[in-house]
């Protein structure tokens, strides 16, 4: 499959034509890792600054479903790939409700 050269891209569009070429070459695979990074990255930070893993499993849950909701509004990633994102969204919203403490 050939894919379109940097130099058929109209980079007037602006920068974010850039990212949009890093996806359609990757087949979808950047948007997918950047958001699992981003859940990642999230995840930590808030079970950092809460000390409480199951809080840190909501937030990140319900702000990578943002980010993917844009992101699949935009067209950077597919159906599934934001389903995984409310999955985790609610995993993380039914950690919050059967927790004990």
């Amino acid at each position: 499959m050939a894919y379109k050269s940097p130099t058929e891209i109209n980079w007037s569009k602006g920068a974010g034509e850039s990212v949009n070429y890093v996806n359609e070459v990757t087949n979808g695979v950047f948007a997918n890792m950047l958001l699992f990074s981003l859940y990642i990255i999230i995840l930590w930070a808030s079970f950092k600054a809460t000390k409480d893993i199951v809080s840190g499993l909501a937030i990140a849950g319900f702000t990578t479903t943002l980010i993917g909701l844009i992101m699949w509004v935009g067209g950077w990633v597919t159906w599934p790939t934001f389903a995984i994102c409310v999955g985790l969204a609610i995993v993380g919203a039914a950690a919050v409700l059967i927790d004990n403490k």
